[in-house]
């Protein structure tokens, strides 16, 4: 959002890194980074067992206790500290962009009570090429305790019923004012209830995985998670998966570290639908993630978002000039390209079967999902199609794209009160640019003031033609109980419903 980047709160990890115990004095921690090892799975899973009945004996305390109260061991802002230091001493751009780099990458190398436990990929781990067992930790539905995991005094889970208006209401403003807010306070995410219905209430979306934590007397919401069945191919592979995501804790109460039990109560109640792997990405890095990928911006109202400050005007520049270098390509929107309606999902459902199938990962959509996801409701998502005449009374879509639209706070204008934005969604097509060129003028015209998309499946493409600039945000992808190795993100084919706001490098 702001040049400094984002305080990612998408499935609730920064406070996972944070309130970490001192080394204890007698046995005193070093953080030692050195060259990863590939090391065989296997290896991996009998070294985890041994540590884990290492650990098991010589700590009674059950191990729900242990997760309400256990923190890293590494003294990360320490370690941090010393980082900035050598920022502000570092002269040449190089020697500052690895310094940024290992400021990124460390929370890859020190320990985390909690991700150390759960069955994701490790840093240096490999995978064999033709592995039939992806399975990190195998377990059965009998072997899924039954009753929720224990929460701190004075609070409760609730299961959120979306259908209900007052409900969707009190998920809307938990998110309002605790979700994604960029760190110098300007920007913070608007996820519309409207919203959130559409992206979490698929069809064959499961009650129980919608999931809130309330105070007792207050009964207010306090702390959300949520899970979505889905069909995702992985390496060749169907997986049942669920696609996690939007965990949010109420800021007042990140201390009580409800994030790490929020996410295994949500795993226990996906594991009793017999459901063992999962998707989710966030906007900063945890062990480990299977890809990375940055998001690329077009702006589309510049005089706005220089006006609230999400932009800066590059040095030797102006913002006529600026204006002028970003003013949209002439384009005609022929009479072939038109919205979606919902009667044409067949169609699109083919095409996107038949083009995505080209990557790495990808979803497989249902007749019912398409008709969700992609029928047109007004500022949440827009579909069109390309279609071409095969006779007088036969018509043939050719080609389909999609975008969904978020819009952001902005908190620190007195005028301004927010800015709207549009994602790329999915698309099935040979000509991206050209159909981006379209979806770009008609963003514009429907008061989108910028487009942002990832790099990922073949959106590079139209990245220098169109002006896109690289932002300063990430976004990384991770797989749940699920070993593969790391995916360049051109081989991704799936989108997370998660937005991100960023200004470009300059």
């Amino acid at each position: 959002m702001g040049s400094s980047g984002i305080n990612a709160e998408y499935m609730g990890l920064q406070f996972l890194m944070e309130g970490k115990e001192e080394p204890k004095k007698e046995e005193p921690t070093t953080p030692v980074v050195a060259e990863a090892k590939q090391v065989p799975l296997e290896e991996q899973k009998k070294v985890e067992g041994e540590v884990a009945k290492k650990e098991a004996g010589s700590d009674k305390k059950s191990e729900d206790e242990k997760d309400l109260k256990a923190k890293p061991e590494l003294k990360k802002e320490e370690i941090m500290a010393m980082l900035e230091k050598m920022d502000r001493y570092a002269k040449d751009p190089k020697s500052k962009g690895q310094i940024s780099q290992m400021k990124s990458m460390l929370p890859l190398f020190i320990k985390h009570a909690f991700w150390d436990t759960q069955p994701v990929m490790r840093m240096g781990i490999s995978v064999p090429e033709n592995k039939l067992d992806y399975t990190i930790e195998k377990k059965e539905v009998k072997d899924i305790k039954t009753t929720p995991y224990p929460l701190p005094e004075g609070f409760y889970w609730s299961v959120v019923d979306l259908a209900n208006e007052g409900e969707l209401s009190e998920v809307f403003d938990l998110l309002k004012d605790n979700y994604i807010e960029d760190s110098t306070k300007s920007f913070r995410y608007k996820i519309e209830a409207r919203f959130l219905k559409w992206a979490l209430t698929p069809p064959g979306y499961v009650k129980d995985w919608i999931l809130g934590v309330r105070i007792n007397k207050s009964k207010k919401l306090v702390g959300f998670i949520s899970g979505v069945p889905s069909k995702i191919v992985v390496d060749g592979m169907d997986v049942n998966m669920a696609r996690v995501s939007y965990l949010c804790v109420h800021s007042k109460l990140r201390t009580k570290r409800m994030a790490p039990v929020l996410i295994k109560e949500i795993t226990r109640r996906i594991n009793l639908k017999d459901v063992w792997q999962g998707i989710y990405a966030t906007g900063i890095r945890v062990p480990s993630p299977v890809s990375e990928s940055s998001y690329y911006i077009r702006y589309l109202d510049l005089k706005k978002l220089e006006e609230i400050k999400l932009i800066t005007i590059p040095p030797k520049s102006s913002s006529k000039r600026h204006a002028k270098m970003h003013k949209l390509p002439e384009v005609t929107i022929p009479d072939n390209f038109r919205k979606m309606v919902k009667k044409d999902a067949p169609q699109i459902q083919s095409l996107l079967e038949s083009y995505l199938k080209k990557y790495a990962i990808f979803p497989k959509f249902s007749l019912a999902e398409v008709k969700h996801l992609f029928t047109p409701k007004e500022e949440v998502v827009d579909s069109y199609v390309l279609e071409s005449t095969i006779s007088p009374t036969e018509k043939k879509i050719t080609d389909f794209i999609s975008f969904y639209t978020v819009k952001c706070f902005v908190l620190q204008h007195a005028i301004i009160k927010e800015y709207k934005a549009a994602y790329l969604f999915y698309y099935a097509t040979d000509k991206i640019g050209e159909l981006m060129k379209m979806v770009l003028k008609i963003a514009q015209t429907s008061g989108h003031e910028a487009f942002y998309c990832l790099n990922i499946m073949e959106n590079s493409k139209f990245f220098e033609e169109l002006k896109f600039g690289m932002g300063t945000t990430p976004m990384m992808y991770y797989l749940y109980n699920f070993a593969t190795n790391p995916i360049d993100s051109k081989e991704l084919g799936i989108v997370v419903l998660q937005s991100f706001s960023s200004t470009i490098q300059h």
